[in-house]
């Protein structure tokens, strides 16, 4: 029997956003104890030439640089027979624990160095839900390396979304949002919306794209709309965590929802049970969308109930889905409201502001309206 070989633990820190996946050290990095020690590896040189930053000269300025920009660092393989630096000869090996690594850390996408990463990644990986894309292996033994396709992979989709972006718009978008700190080109989004379908069958490339601005982040939840029930349910826990506006978070509403009610409801559940402000908000959203119908209600309710309206956009998405109650499920939502004066379970605020969006609306009469207007505590 060959002699097993180990490689290196992960270059990790909490700030750390990208992970990039080798398959497994070779020969001269296993002599220099560091990832890509072979100086004709193209690694460190495509990745410091993208900051405009010369290559490091030892290991540990090398894992400063990495850290320095939120570049985590680690091989599929930790460890395994193999021939030389043949990855092609790996067997009998032992995959490195990702899901920890994910789960330990704020690791938003992964880049996958090479097709024996990538086949390995998928075989034993895939359902993860964080995004990932295979680049070109930067091995010497690559002859075909494309190092544009490492600078480039998100540069065309950028390029595409900056040529309709509009200075007047994003500013009025950016104080919609009420959030200084989020990034805006300024896309409407009818615009926004035809990406998404244009980039609806590349999703797993543009999933691994930063979400640097607030259009790709709502190209993406858009797109992913799209999706079949059983893909789906392979991106939506990623695809929550990526909201931090009511924009993106009303953009996704996945169609197949709509014919997969009782399965997703554990899902919804999930979400309602997190206490993040736009994790609960999808939560309602969702039930906007798809369930308000007799079957539903006692989920609707179930729901609004548990629902932290302390956060201002849980508080607007509770309002809108008890005025829609209201709207297609009259008794239903006229019977919330009186039992919440008697009971109190939810603020006022919200009970208010359910009915002021009822009466904002063409589909009540106005006797209708006039008797919710009674009902404000």
């Amino acid at each position: 029997m060959s002699e097993i070989k180990h490689g290196f633990g992960p270059v990790c820190d909490k700030n750390c956003k990208l992970l990039i996946l080798g398959s497994f050290p070779s020969v001269k990095s296993r002599q220099i104890d560091f990832y890509y020690g072979n100086p004709q590896n193209r690694f460190w040189r495509v990745i410091c030439s993208h900051f405009n930053e010369p290559v490091p000269p030892t290991t540990e300025e090398k894992r400063a640089f990495l850290l320095k920009y939120g570049i985590a660092l680690w091989d599929i393989v930790t460890e395994c027979e193999i021939v030389g630096s043949q990855d092609s000869t790996i067997k009998n090996f032992k995959t490195a624990n990702i899901k920890s690594l994910l789960q330990n850390s704020n690791i938003r996408y992964i880049i996958l160095n090479g097709a024996t990463a990538y086949k390995i990644f998928e075989k034993h990986f895939s359902d993860i839900g964080t995004p990932y894309i295979k680049l070109s292996s930067t091995s010497p033994a690559n002859t075909r390396f494309d190092e544009t396709e490492w600078h480039n992979a998100y540069q065309e989709f950028f390029d595409e979304l900056t040529a309709l972006s509009d200075a007047e718009y994003r500013d009025f978008h950016k104080r919609l949002l009420k959030n200084d700190k989020i990034k805006v080109l300024g896309v409407r989004v009818p615009q926004l919306r035809k990406l998404a379908k244009k980039y609806k069958n590349s999703l797993q490339t543009l999933m691994g794209f930063p979400d640097e601005y607030y259009e790709v982040t709502f190209v993406k939840l858009a797109a992913a709309s799209y999706l079949g029930y059983s893909e789906l349910l392979k991106y939506i826990d990623k695809c929550v965590s990526l909201m931090d506006n009511w924009a993106t978070c009303d953009c996704f509403a996945p169609v197949c929802v709509g014919s997969h009610k009782d399965e997703f409801l554990s899902y919804i559940e999930k979400f309602i049970s997190e206490d993040k402000e736009f994790y609960q908000r999808f939560a309602l959203t969702t039930l906007l969308h798809f369930y308000v119908e007799e079957k539903y209600t006692h989920v609707i309710i179930s729901t609004l109930k548990r629902a932290d309206t302390s956060y201002y956009y849980v508080h607007m998405a509770a309002a809108w889905l008890i005025a829609e109650l209201l709207i297609k499920q009259y008794s239903v939502g006229e019977a919330f409201l009186k039992e919440n004066v008697a009971a109190g379970f939810m603020d006022a605020k919200t009970h208010n502001k359910a009915i002021q969006k009822a009466c904002e609306s063409f589909r009540l009469s106005d006797g209708i309206k006039k008797y919710l207007k009674e009902l404000k505590i």
